[in-house]
């Protein structure tokens, strides 16, 4: 039996060109390393459990912005923005219960 890995961030390229819902009107970039949270983590002892907290999950507790340049269709012509867009990029991954970061 393999164990799973231990909670970590995993390489995950979002490629804007291949997705034809995004390929029209994103301009930059092409596409860009969003990565991901994946594996497993230890269980909270059973007396947590008793008081109502869950399991605890992989998932992302730090995370940065992607800016992007795009078209914008207003009225009878379209604009080219530029924007920051938060929670884009995973920068840290960590175990959590119930939505918090445990340590």
């Amino acid at each position: 039996m393999t164990k799973k890995p231990i909670c970590c961030r995993q390489e995950h390229y979002i490629n804007f060109r291949e997705l034809t819902w995004t390929q029209y009107w994103i301009i930059e970039p092409a596409g860009y390393q969003a990565y991901l949270c994946m594996g497993s983590c230890v269980q909270a002892k059973s007396l947590l459990r008793r008081f109502g907290y869950g399991e605890r999950t992989c998932a992302v507790v730090e995370s940065s912005p992607l800016p992007m340049m795009y078209l914008v269709k207003k009225g009878n012509y379209t604009e080219i923005e530029v924007a920051e867009f938060p929670n884009m990029i995973v920068e840290k991954c960590g175990c959590v219960m119930d939505n918090i970061a445990v340590v």
